[in-house]
């Protein structure tokens, strides 16, 4: 028996991981402790180097890891309660139009980040380790995300519909991150270097803003099917 059906026979394995909505939870607990770590990695910055895009980056992250908590503390309590599968299903679609909601607000509050991107009067260089680390981690979350998106376009529960908008989204969002690190680590000309970027920033912005209105659109022709 080679390594990996012996992982698949593992009870961890079976419990968490056997089908794809359960990889989908686990990776959003993952997803989410990562995100914690972002916010407390920005906060950081802004104490030590006084930066005002690291506080109001922080803030995005603060909010996406509330949206992130809430629909993870709900499965949790389905769980607890002992839900069937059909209960559990029924009262996710009713808070579906809750959670895109919410998800398009904090979308929206990206305004404010993209706009100091395009126009920073602070330049603070990066090593240019920190920069190459956050290429690499960006490339990952977006190639993960893309696969996900793709995979769960059709017969996947409602759970693992809005993870995947929300960690989609947060992939474009990590791409505007690296923009700005790549801008301070390796640019000659950061402030006007930023000014060509914020074109491919309100491009990603738009596909973000166009995902989250495409899930409220969805939310309402489910919430009226429940009807």
């Amino acid at each position: 028996m080679n390594l990996i059906a012996k992982i698949k026979m593992n009870k961890l394995y079976i419990k968490y991981l056997s089908t794809y909505e359960k990889r989908a939870l686990f990776s959003n607990v993952l997803s989410f402790i990562f995100t914690l770590a972002l916010v407390i990695y920005h906060i950081t910055l802004f104490i030590i180097f006084n930066g005002l895009w690291n506080i109001v980056i922080s803030f995005y992250y603060i909010l996406l890891s509330v949206l992130r908590f809430i629909i993870l503390f709900n499965e949790y309590r389905y769980k607890i309660k002992m839900l069937d599968k059909d209960t559990m299903e029924k009262r996710r679609k009713k808070n579906l139009i809750y959670y895109s909601l919410l998800l398009l607000l904090i979308d929206i509050s990206l305004n404010f980040p993209i706009i100091l991107l395009a126009y920073q009067e602070e330049v603070r260089e990066y090593n240019i380790i920190i920069a190459i680390t956050f290429a690499l981690i960006t490339t990952i979350k977006f190639v993960l995300a893309i696969r996900g998106y793709i995979k769960t376009r059709k017969n996947y529960d409602t759970k693992t519909y809005i993870f995947k908008n929300i960690t989609f989204t947060s992939a474009l969002v990590s791409v505007i991150s690296l923009q700005n690190v790549l801008i301070s680590s390796v640019s000659d000309n950061p402030k006007d270097d930023a000014k060509i970027f914020v074109s491919t920033t309100f491009l990603i912005f738009g596909v973000i803003l166009l995902v989250s209105i495409l899930s409220i659109i969805k939310s309402i022709k489910i919430r009226k099917a429940l009807k």
